[in-house]
């Protein structure tokens, strides 16, 4: 009897009481061994390029016979620990991370990879606003909304041909929580009183950075066009 062979193949001899034999071969294959490998893919958000920050990144799952996985992002901002096969982390912010994956086998065999991903702005901030609009609930062109990406800070404001102010809001977002974000063409925001037709103002302050990490301020003033119906 032989015990704890290493995995591999084996030449084998049968003899019978009369001497004779024959040779054949077995197989041990590997009992337990497990690989821990993944690959990432970075996601596109609703507004804004690949490898902008915040960015979702998918983490591909390619080890081998694994069983459970443990994975630790690096990201100080958000610490969680995720036990998903091919998990999705948000980076919030730019910069290189070191992921690590642990990896078991059902025998309880481990193996651990760390790998590095890096979330980098490629470009500098962008602003760009459009000059109408047409909220007729038909979800084309339904909301005022700015293009922007790499935004530090945003603030706009619009205002009527007299200056009083119809709206005001703080995210350059063009969605949170599957709810729109912009003006809606009422007068406040959220549903209010629709604003009549005609001409507006909106007054726009945010800050940026370009790919060096330096800030970008944006100042942004114009006339924004409302129309509803067939106007």
């Amino acid at each position: 009897v032989q015990n704890y062979l290493m995995a591999g193949e084996y030449p084998i001899r049968i003899t019978d009481l009369w001497g004779c034999f024959t040779d054949i071969s077995a197989f041990i294959p590997e009992i337990g061994q497990v690989t821990a490998l993944f690959d990432t893919t970075e996601l596109y958000n609703s507004q804004t390029d690949p490898f902008i920050a915040p960015a979702a990144v998918s983490f591909v799952n390619w080890s081998i016979d694994g069983d459970v996985y443990e994975w630790h992002f690096g990201d100080p901002n958000d610490t969680e620990i995720s036990y998903d096969e091919n998990p999705t982390h948000t980076y919030t912010e730019k910069g290189e991370y070191s992921v690590i994956l642990i990896a078991w086998s059902k025998e309880g065999c481990v193996d651990t990879l760390l790998c590095k991903t890096t979330v980098i702005v490629t470009d500098a901030a962008l602003l760009e606003v459009p000059n109408v609009f047409s909220p007729n609930e038909d979800n084309v062109n339904d909301y005022f909304q700015v293009k922007a990406k790499t935004l530090k800070s945003f603030h706009g404001v619009i205002v009527n041909r007299w200056g009083k102010k119809i709206y005001e809001w703080d995210t350059w977002e063009f969605e949170i929580d599957r709810k729109k974000q912009g003006w809606d063409g009422t007068i406040g925001g959220d549903g209010g009183p629709e604003a009549a037709p005609g001409v507006y103002y909106y007054i726009i302050d945010a800050i940026g950075e370009d790919n060096q990490g330096n800030e970008i301020p944006f100042t942004e003033k114009g006339a924004l066009h409302l129309i509803r119906g067939k106007e």
